[in-house]
């Protein structure tokens, strides 16, 4: 049924967290508000309990994340009781205080002013100084700008230029500067058509391919219906995440065709079959567009439908929770995944939120103390063993072939080399190279390469320069190896077969 304005919430409730919350908007019948207003007492804030004791297992973890919101009460040091190795407050920060070796992560907001202007909060001197400040940060470029009026929202040929600019601007004040593109709603058909104007908006404008270090998106499952272009607004409800700026489409994703009660979209908020899926699709959409070899971060994801709602329990929150955590953990796909990170297709998570108890899932309450769902997230990271799993994900030699006739050249030898552990800490490894299989006598070409690698996909790469190669044939190897107790040694390898060739063809470059 269609619910009249006067059913809404109170328009603040909406407009006052537009900087910080998932693009979503509630829409309730009387009867739910009036549920609301009596409270519940799962919603109150129980007597402090003490902490939970001390664990086994407690270096940060680079595969778990929390989203903060502004002004929380959650100090950064509170964080390190859930093992996370980041966590972002949807704001930048001059001087962020995490705990030993987690990361904060810097949002750049955007907002649309024309046809092809923007606004950036805060300004780009301040975002220079930040980024100087804190060589190395990750930083995501806007929050939601697919979702209309209530996040970014950005128009994609908009957002290609802001993206554009402000990668520009941090890569010149910090080179190692980690630059996030994306950070859509859910990656629905519907919103991969806004990244797919996003990119060609793009190379259209530039000449090239959108550099990405890492790809974010938010892992939300909503209605996606337009609330000017609703084909049925006595029957359909535009609730949820809206259509994409830029796109004209009256509907996407539709969770419930009648909306009645009990509003079956609702119900569905935590769709796990949905979360995966989208998850797949962003994968497949990745590796179709050239990043199959790009991190991809779920930056924000939960439970939104608040506590009121007497489906939506704290077991039920959990239960979510612990299932998405087993599926993100453990996801593969030889086709899809990234090779640094053991073919997983998702690198870090970040779960919302911390405090804010508009929605549900939230960790703390005001008073710092666990709430019960920051108990079950605590247990689970509590439970996870560290890892270390250094992979020599490939080898390449430049030149590529030896010309018979050319005599003795000088090779250079690159190796890529992830860590797909999981510890937020960077550990040492060596990277040696060698003429011959080092199993059988191979030789060593060259000195030891040492790198030092956190887990979740990260990647250096290793060189050695080769001098006086005579024209012939060459099994080549890469070794990567460390101190440190690892889950599997047998990826630490990489080949490469160098080869005499009698004629070089050079071909032209082709491009689209």
């Amino acid at each position: 049924m269609m619910i009249q304005e006067s059913q809404r919430f109170p328009l603040h409730r909406l407009h006052r967290r537009h900087w910080r919350v998932a693009g979503v908007i509630l829409v309730f019948s009387l009867s739910w508000v009036a549920f609301m207003a009596t409270g519940r007492a799962s919603a109150a804030e129980p007597a402090p309990t003490a902490p939970a004791g001390a664990h086994d297992n407690a270096a940060p973890l680079c595969r778990f994340g929390v989203n903060g919101v502004a002004n929380d009460a959650v100090t950064d040091a509170d964080l390190g009781q859930l093992r996370v190795g980041w966590f972002q407050r949807y704001t930048t920060v001059m001087t962020p205080t995490p705990p030993a070796d987690v990361q904060f992560a810097q949002t750049i907001r955007l907002k649309q002013t024309g046809a092809t202007n923007y606004q950036v909060s805060p300004s780009t001197t301040e975002i220079a100084q930040i980024a100087t400040a804190n060589p190395g940060s990750m930083w995501l470029i806007g929050n939601e700008p697919d979702r209309r009026y209530y996040q970014d929202d950005l128009e994609p040929q908009v957002y290609a230029t802001a993206y554009h600019d402000l990668y520009m601007q941090l890569k010149a004040a910090d080179p190692t500067a980690r630059i996030l593109a994306g950070s859509i709603v859910q990656a629905t058909e519907v919103r991969l058509r806004y990244l797919d104007m996003v990119l060609a908006a793009y190379r259209q404008a530039y000449g090239e391919q959108m550099p990405v270090d890492a790809w974010s998106i938010h892992g939300f499952v909503l209605n996606e219906v337009s609330c000017e272009r609703n084909p049925d607004p006595e029957h359909l409800g535009c609730s949820g995440a809206e259509i994409p700026p830029g796109i004209d489409d009256a509907v996407g994703m539709v969770l419930d065709p009648a909306d009645t009660p009990p509003h079956d979209w609702i119900e569905r908020n935590d769709d796990f079959d949905i979360f995966a899926a989208n998850i797949v699709r962003f994968r497949q959409w990745m590796a179709k567009n050239g990043y199959r070899q790009t991190p991809l971060l779920l930056s924000e994801y939960g439970v939104l439908i608040p506590s009121s709602f007497p489906t939506f329990t704290t077991a039920r929150v959990n239960a979510f929770m612990n299932r998405t955590f087993d599926y993100l953990l453990t996801a593969r796909d030889a086709a899809i995944g990234l090779p640094a990170d053991d073919y997983r297709l998702v690198q870090r998570l970040s779960w919302f939120s911390t405090t804010d108890q508009s929605y549900n899932g939230f960790l703390f309450w005001p008073s710092r103390q666990l709430t019960a769902m920051g108990r079950n997230y605590q247990n689970y990271t509590a439970a996870v063993p560290q890892q270390i799993d250094f992979t020599a994900v490939s080898l390449h030699a430049t030149p590529a072939t030896l010309l018979a006739d050319a005599g003795p050249v000088t090779v250079t030898l690159t190796a890529t080399i992830g860590n797909a552990g999981n510890l937020a800490a960077r550990t040492d490894a060596v990277v040696r190279f060698y003429n011959g299989d080092p199993t059988a006598g191979g030789q060593q070409i060259g000195a030891d390469t040492p790198l030092a690698l956190s887990g979740c996909g990260d990647v250096q790469t290793a060189t050695v320069v080769w001098p006086d190669v005579a024209p012939g044939d060459y099994a080549l190897y890469a070794v990567v190896s460390t101190t440190a107790q690892e889950t599997n040694s047998g990826n630490n390898t990489a080949a490469y077969v160098l080869i005499r060739v009698t004629d070089h063809v050079m071909l032209p470059a082709v491009s689209r």
